[in-house]
């Protein structure tokens, strides 16, 4: 999540990622695309780890940084990017087993 001291809607730039695995070193990146700082802003970056079983999983992190970068010359972004609360599709399209 990234966000200023102005910012209002805090899931605008808000991005999930899916880690297919428990076994390997994964790089996961993320390039905003409507990130709204302006000279004086304090810019604020933040991550967080869940996972879905107490005591099962751990985050072991290498690095960590944000950088400010020309989106029109950044690479693709690295990982599997989830939208923070993904589009819930029509019930009618679920099946039921």
């Amino acid at each position: 999540m990234v966000n200023t001291n102005r910012t209002t809607n805090f899931h605008i730039d808000l991005m999930e990622f899916d880690i297919p695995d428990t076994t390997n070193w994964h790089v996961i990146s993320m390039t905003t695309k409507k990130f709204d700082a302006k000279p004086g802003d304090t810019v604020y970056v933040q991550m967080a780890a869940t996972d879905y079983g107490l005591e099962k999983y751990q985050i072991d992190i290498d690095y960590y940084r944000a950088d400010i970068v020309n989106i029109k010359e950044a690479g693709p972004d690295k990982g599997i990017l989830v939208p923070y609360h993904p589009p819930i599709p029509n019930l009618k399209t679920l099946q039921i087993s």
